[in-house]
């Protein structure tokens, strides 16, 4: 197989295993929720069952990483997610199937622990067989997709499709698509049993910090609005709003890893911006479409930076679902916090200008982190790669800037066609093609990981 049809279908492959088991885990977390209602009746009970889900799905990542650090040969093989798979049809059974409320509860809990290992899978997939730019296509729009044709499908028959018994043959179908395709692409599994030694990247404990304070600010939002508005909303639209967020973010992200942060702290105003915005019928819908474009935002940002972190240095590989483990306990953790103690409007404003200023000094701290960084060990790079003094000149603005090459070009009094051969032998010596890709090797080298 040549290369190019080799990349092709890993990429494919990467795609096809997400948009379905996304499609399938969106799908199934639909029927529980209603069949656990049954037995459990609906309000604080069903609420529990979200904090359920959450904390549970926070479990499985935590294990899959730790497994993965241990043994990745094992927890990386195409053998292991087919073992899910097999899961995956009994726990679907399960719920569709137990005519009690306590055996519906275990077969979801069982579910949403097979679903997190899943989806752990398939995090550690991305980072180690894709690029940073393919990383970010694939998931952007396989998560797109599934969220629309889930909630496509969750109208098929007037709303009764999905709660038939029957409907586990569609679901035994996906799962069979999906473990042909996991027999198709290469595993993650990296060349060596260990996947790490030492300690973690550099700025972990930062950046993990970052990713929690987000997603607190993203529950204060989500509580003042879900509860609200989501039974006068359609579940169509707000996927369609959550596949907004998803594409939009992506297209930044590929353009700039820095406009995508910058996108991704903007959106977390959100919660400042909701008293403002109920006053009439057509602001509520502005803002329940808000809160899911920026939940697609986030979901981006949580997985490209521990997808980055991971893909560029191997040995941390089992960090790729570090994003959706945090956001899974966060969640969790805060829905059951404001569902027991009920703040009021005074208090979430007043915590949401606390922590949105907290995380500001936190992200100023990172970008200082990076920017030393990148200042202490270029001219080791340089050397390492034979950059003459000019391009060596040309590699350090690079790494500070995110200006267009006139803009580069002006910096240096230079003119562009000087820059384009500067550039171009700078792609040469280091074996690259574009900016992105001389970034990505530069922050993969030495003690520099990605962030």
């Amino acid at each position: 197989m040549s290369q190019t049809k080799a990349k092709t279908v890993q990429v494919a492959g990467g795609g096809v295993i997400v948009t379905l088991s996304y499609l399938i885990g969106t799908l199934v977390f639909s029927v529980q929720q209603f069949r656990l209602s049954l037995f459990f009746g609906e309000g604080s009970s069903q609420i529990a069952m979200y904090v359920m889900g959450y904390l549970v799905q926070a479990g499985g990542l935590a294990f899959y990483m730790l497994a993965y650090r241990r043994r990745p040969s094992l927890w990386g093989g195409r053998n292991i997610y087919l073992a899910f798979c097999l899961i995956f049809i009994v726990s679907i059974a399960g719920v569709y199937l137990f005519d009690s409320g306590g055996g519906v509860l275990l077969f979801s809990i069982l579910f949403n622990a097979t679903a997190a290992l899943g989806q752990g899978y398939y995090f550690v997939l991305l980072a180690a067989t894709l690029d940073s730019r393919e990383r970010i296509f694939v998931y952007a729009a396989s998560y797109s997709i599934a969220s629309i044709l889930g909630s496509a499908l969750t109208r098929v028959g007037g709303g009764t499709f999905l709660f038939r018994p029957a409907t586990i043959l569609l679901f035994a179908l996906l799962i069979v698509f999906v473990s042909f395709s996991v027999l198709r692409v290469r595993p993650p599994a990296p060349e060596h049993e260990s996947a790490s030694s030492g300690g973690g990247p550099p700025q972990l404990g930062l950046i993990v910090s970052i990713v929690v304070v987000m997603w607190v600010l993203h529950g204060i939002g989500d509580a003042s609005v879900a509860m609200q508005y989501s039974a006068d909303m359609s579940y169509l639209f707000r996927r369609g709003m959550y596949a907004v967020g998803l594409t939009g973010a992506a297209f930044l992200f590929l353009k700039s890893r820095r406009a995508g942060m910058i996108l991704t702290v903007l959106s977390l105003l959100y919660p400042l911006v909701v008293p403002a915005l109920r006053e009439d019928s057509l602001m509520a819908v502005l803002e329940y479409s808000l809160l899911w474009i920026f939940t697609g935002i986030l979901s981006v940002y949580r997985f490209v930076v521990f997808a980055d972190m991971a893909g560029e240095d191997r040995r941390f590989l089992y960090l790729a679902p570090m994003g959706l483990f945090l956001e899974r306990l966060t969640m969790g953790v805060y829905i059951g916090f404001s569902t027991l103690f009920q703040p009021s409007e005074l208090v979430n404003v007043v915590v949401t200008v606390s922590m949105f200023m907290a995380l500001l000094l936190l992200f100023l701290r990172l970008l200082r982190l990076k920017a030393a960084a990148a200042a202490l060990s270029s001219e080791d790079f340089a050397k390492r790669y034979g950059l003459t003094r000019r391009e060596a000149e040309v590699f350090d603005i690079i790494l500070k800037s995110d200006a267009n090459p006139k803009e580069l070009a002006a910096e240096l009094f230079i003119s562009e066609r000087m820059l384009y051969r500067h550039l171009n032998s700078i792609y040469e010596k280091t074996g690259t093609s574009s900016r992105i890709g001389l970034l990505l090797l530069f922050y993969g080298t030495g003690e520099k990981t990605g962030v």
